[in-house]
Order: structure tokens, then sequence, then C-alpha cells
């Protein structure tokens, strides 16, 4: 077990990645920290304060994986409207929306779908809404038929999932496997050829995954993949609604729907992400996992998996409510163990 100064150490570095102040440091002299509901207040305190910046970036910014949107260079000559000012305010919108969800005590079943988006003016207008004025990021209200909302809706998830020429069905079902299904794929085999071998002709995406997915070493994996991916095609490279897509010189509609791993069907991009929010405590899994990963500093092991249960059963009876991810780790044995 740590010491009741290692455990305010730890806790300080988890939630500020800095030393603990002279509060936390007298709550472990006196031996209050032993206390659980003490502990959680601190916990709390110090998610109340400005260095909780620290956290909201850093774990956001891990679990998420954002060095994927930051390796991606977009192509200026195809997306105009894509400056560097949008792109500082499309890496900021998920870390805010997660900073969002924590200070509300929200359900982090709002990183698949919400009501909200976190905007600032210019991402605002990127995305089409009218009304957000003024300086900074605030929640806005999204009206019923907006496609934003949660991780999906975001320009900086599509980007991830894009070549920043084109968009890519599979990077998107890969991240969508990995971060909200907790079903993380396999790399692929070392002489998997390139999508674009597939036809000398231009096609749509879709066919183009279709005649890849029929070479026998690429077909085991794309036949869960791509159907995810498909569920996506409906925004471009940068996060941008379409309804046609450019093959070669000619324009195509997007052919929408697919299949869910367990067979489960969706017609439009509001219905995948119906079925995503059936499976959040899968996305409870891959979060405690994240969560605990970033807390200890470490790699979750095979030997973690009863502790990663049991944290998963309590976060999934508690309706995934964001604080309970933070305060259940700091609680466990995990958490308070060498």
């Amino acid at each position: 077990p740590l010491t009741l100064r290692e455990l305010a150490i730890r806790l300080s570095y988890f939630i500020w990645s800095a030393p603990p102040d002279e509060a936390l440091y007298q709550a472990a002299e006196k031996g209050t920290l032993k206390n659980s509901a003490e502990l959680t207040k601190q916990v709390d305190r110090m998610l109340a304060d400005p260095k909780a910046e620290a956290f909201y970036h850093s774990f956001m910014s891990q679990w998420f994986e954002l060095h994927r949107f930051d390796d991606i260079a977009v192509n200026p000559d195809e997306y105009l409207m894509f400056d560097e000012q949008v792109r500082y305010s499309a890496r900021e919108e998920p870390i805010r929306l997660f900073e969002r969800l924590v200070k509300e005590n929200l359900s982090l079943a709002n990183l698949i779908d919400s009501d909200f988006a976190m905007l600032d003016p210019l991402l605002a207008h990127f995305y089409g809404i009218e009304g957000v004025e003024g300086q900074g990021f605030r929640k806005v209200s999204l009206p019923a038929e907006s496609p934003r909302g949660g991780l999906l809706g975001t320009t900086a998830f599509m980007i991830m999932g894009s070549t920043g020429d084109r968009t890519s069905p599979i990077i998107r079902g890969t991240l969508v496997l990995d971060k909200f299904l907790h079903d993380p794929s396999a790399d692929p085999p070392p002489n998997v050829p390139e999508l674009t071998d597939a036809s000398k002709e231009p096609l749509p995406v879709r066919e183009m995954i279709e005649l890849h997915q029929s070479k026998a070493q690429c077909a085991s994996c794309h036949a869960k993949i791509d159907p995810i991916g498909y569920g996506l095609e409906i925004f471009d490279a940068i996060g941008l609604w379409r309804d046609e897509a450019r093959v070669g010189k000619r324009m195509e509609k997007i052919e929408q729907g697919g299949t869910l791993p367990g067979g489960k069907a969706y017609n439009d991009f509001g219905q995948f992400k119906s079925l995503l929010i059936q499976n959040k405590n899968n996305l409870a899994r891959s979060l405690v996992e994240g969560m605990a990963s970033y807390g200890l500093g470490r790699t979750v092991e095979f030997s973690d998996g009863d502790d990663l249960d049991t944290l998963t059963e309590r976060l999934i009876s508690q309706d995934l409510r964001s604080r309970a991810l933070i305060h259940n780790l700091v609680l466990s044995t995990l958490f308070q163990t060498k």
C-alpha cells in the first residue's frame, strides 16, 4: 500500500501533473486521506482548480489519441476552409467536451452523442451553426437535426479517420471499434496492398474497399471494420456534412448504411449513433482502462483484469457519470498500491 504522503503525490500528479499543494500534504499528515469521503472531497477540490487543465488536456490527448490528428496534413488545395485557426479549435473541441462532462458530472455516453457541443465562434462558423459570438469555447445547444454532438460529430475525429486527402472508412471503423466498442483490431499484415491499387479506374470509396476486401489477406478484418466506417462516410475528410463525393470527374451520392458487430443494421448516421449508445457499456470499459493507464502512469496489464472489471461494473451502475470514473479509480486498491 502507498503511504498517505505517497497517495497525495500520486493523486496530485494524476489531476494536476504537479506536486501536491499545502492542503493536500496536510490532509496526508493528519491522516484524513484514509477516509473515502475526504479523499473524494480532495478530488473535487482539485478538479475545480485551474491546474486541473493539465488533467483534461493530457487525459483526452492520451485516451483519444489526438496525436493522430496532429500527424495528418490536410490538403489545403482540396479543403480551403480548413486553416491553422480551425485546426487549433478542432483539436481543442474533444478536450473541452470532456472537461464539460466532468464539471457538470454528466454521463460519459455524451462522448458518443449529445444534445450540445463545445464550440468557439470559429468552429461554430465552420460547422454552420449560428449565434455563437465572442471569444472562447462554450456549451452550445444543438437543434435536433444537427449531426454534431459527441466525439463522433467532431472534425477532430473525422480528420483522424482520413488520409488528409480523402475519407477512410477503414480508419474510422477501426477507431470506433477501439474507442467506443472496446474491440481493437489487430495490426494489418505486412503485405497488404494499398487501397488505391484495387482498381485502375476511379471508384467510390465503398466500391474500392469492397474490391480490396475480396483479397484473402484482407477479408477477415475488413468484414468487421468496414461496415462500421461506412456509417461515417456522410462526413468528408475534414468533418463537414456532405451528400455526394467526387469520384474522378463526377459526383456520386453517398451510400449510407451498414452493420455493427453482432449483426445490428443501421441506415443512417442517426441510427448508427443510437446503436453505439446501446453499446455504451463497452465505452465504459474503454474509458476505465484509459483512465487507469493515465492515473497509474503505465499500461494496464492482464493482472489488472479483476480490478478493471470491478471499476467497469461500478461505473455502469452509476450511469457512466463522469466524476464516478475518476472517484472510483482514486478509491480503488489499484490506485492506492504500488
